[in-house]
């Protein structure tokens, strides 16, 4: 349910998320979240 939820999140901003998994060392998320433009 967590997952789930974050995904929403990200894809309701815009973002991107990554997934990594190795059989036997498990997994990792990436969230890549854009910056804005400060003037």
């Amino acid at each position: 349910l967590g997952l789930s939820v974050v995904r929403d999140i990200v894809y309701y901003h815009g973002w991107k998320i990554k997934v990594e998994s190795e059989p036997g060392k498990g997994t990792c998320f990436h969230i890549m979240i854009k910056g804005s433009k400060q003037k």
